[in-house]
């Protein structure tokens, strides 16, 4: 996700995950309850993944690495799990 999003981060968040995922990490990204009326692109959810691993976003910070990104997964499957158990 982390390559893919550097090369071309305009292509949809559908790319690498289901239309679900993609709005239940649109939904903790932003803090809202509302569905999005345009699913994020890859490069969008790939730093809300990032900043759930712990990723700060600074400007001198860089694009987020493997390492942060794979928390960042363990962390929303969490989430992800979670909201399909209270659904």
């Amino acid at each position: 996700m982390t390559y893919l999003s550097r090369l071309d981060p305009d292509v949809p968040c559908t790319q690498v995950m289901s239309e679900e995922e993609g709005q239940v990490l649109y939904r903790i990204a932003n803090k809202t309850k509302t569905l999005p009326a345009k699913l994020p692109t890859l490069q969008e959810s790939v730093l809300a993944l990032a900043k759930l691993g712990g990723f700060l976003g600074r400007k001198s910070d860089g694009a987020p690495g493997v390492k942060v990104l794979w928390r960042g997964l363990q962390v929303f499957r969490n989430v992800l799990d979670t909201y399909r158990f209270l659904l």
